[in-house]
């Protein structure tokens, strides 16, 4: 399926057929440097890349582990930490949790704001 950003970029390289460049281009007087062998793929991450993700990662973990089991839940909810992924609303929360959408909204405001006084 694609996007209407998406059909308006190809719509406007379409218009101007001078802005497009092989990938085959030269680049330079060195005849080794092709344009292809400078473009990124999006699917292979970065060594620094994957470190910080990693440190990242340990953080997030030391974080979560420093909260109740109910607020590590919910907030693994609610920022799309949990298994599924998904990041719940207050009320999908508060009906999983059993417990009101506006004691949801207080306990994230409470952990937000105890994690934020820790980290300064």
């Amino acid at each position: 399926k694609i996007t209407i950003d998406r059909a308006q970029r190809i719509r406007k390289f379409l218009e101007n057929p001078s802005k497009i460049i092989s990938l085959e281009t030269l680049l330079g007087e060195d005849e080794d440097n092709i344009s292809l062998e400078f473009i990124e793929d999006p699917k292979v991450a970065l060594p620094v890349a994957l470190a910080f993700e990693n440190i990242f990662k340990e953080d997030l973990e030391k974080t979560l582990k420093s909260l109740t089991p109910r607020e590590e839940k919910i907030i693994k909810m609610r920022f799309g930490l949990a298994e599924d992924g998904k990041e719940h609303t207050l009320q999908e929360i508060a009906d999983e949790m059993g417990l009101s959408k506006t004691r949801i909204q207080q306990i994230v405001k409470r952990v937000l704001a105890r994690l934020r006084k820790k980290e300064s």
